[in-house]
């Protein structure tokens, strides 16, 4: 659970791995910022995000979120190709 004004939320990141030509390996590539807490609890008085998974081919994101501090979660689908929200849930 997290309060604000504080900035330390978590951030969710992921990192690709790219095989090496000859096959022998992988490098990590660059990081990747998925879900960041900090952004979504921008003006708003509590944040919280509970749970999050995402789809096997790692093209959307699901994530519950709470701004009352009561547990009623929302539940999000997040496109990681595109950023946008695609839809939302109340739960």
């Amino acid at each position: 659970m997290s309060l604000l004004p504080a900035l330390s939320i978590h951030i969710l990141c992921t990192f690709h791995l790219l095989l090496l030509p000859s096959g022998s390996g992988y490098v990590i590539g660059e990081e990747e910022v998925i879900l960041d807490e900090n952004v979504l609890a921008e003006g708003k008085k509590f944040c919280d995000v509970g749970s999050f998974r995402m789809s096997p081919d790692h093209r959307y994101l699901a994530y519950s979120e709470d701004n009352t501090g009561y547990e009623t979660y929302t539940i999000y689908i997040k496109d990681l190709s595109t950023g946008q929200l695609l839809g939302k849930s109340p739960c």
